[in-house]
């Protein structure tokens, strides 16, 4: 029992990696899988089986990345989502934050995320160009980010970060 205890006392942040994409970009050098789909459940299952055995530690960050963890379905999403509340604590300033593309952003998806205590938002958005985007192998086009960003504000999301690229070959400065 002093084991956990020690444990929980030092757990910080939590990075929950989701390995599922709709397609591999082409600059991409993260494990993911595509074409998995069927084995989300079964890889939600192993997850809570897995924070099972930290019995409860706080967590003052929390970071639930990939792949695309915006490409679960909202079933899924909440499933996820549960698993983390039933299983961690949170400190009263606990930032949580998921990443995603924003092809896979829908007002619902916006909703539960908020719902569930999310308060930052990933989104990969490479470029705002979209001969950039296609050379990059992203399913987005420049206009998706500026509506899921705009919604994401609507949905009272204030801690929003885009990565973004830059450097790569046949870009320019302009």
């Amino acid at each position: 029992m002093q084991k956990n205890k020690k444990n929980r006392e030092k757990t910080k942040s939590l990075y929950i990696h989701i390995p599922f994409c709709k397609k591999k970009c082409n600059f991409c050098s993260f494990p993911v899988s595509v074409g998995s789909a069927h084995h989300t459940d079964a890889y939600l299952k192993a997850l809570s089986c897995e924070a099972a055995r930290y019995d409860g530690p706080f967590v003052n960050t929390l970071y639930i990345g990939g792949g695309t963890p915006n490409c679960l379905d909202e079933r899924q999403l909440e499933t996820l989502l549960e698993m983390v509340r039933e299983k961690f604590r949170f400190s009263k300033m606990s930032e949580f934050t998921i990443e995603g593309n924003p092809e896979l952003f829908t007002l619902s998806k916006m909703k539960l995320l908020k719902e569930n205590g999310i308060n930052r938002i990933s989104l990969g958005v490479q470029s705002l160009n979209d001969k950039y985007l296609k050379f990059l192998g992203r399913l987005h086009t420049a206009q998706n980010v500026r509506t899921v960003f705009s919604n994401l504000r609507k949905e009272k999301f204030d801690n929003i970060s885009l990565d973004l690229m830059f450097s790569f070959p046949g870009q320019t400065t302009k």
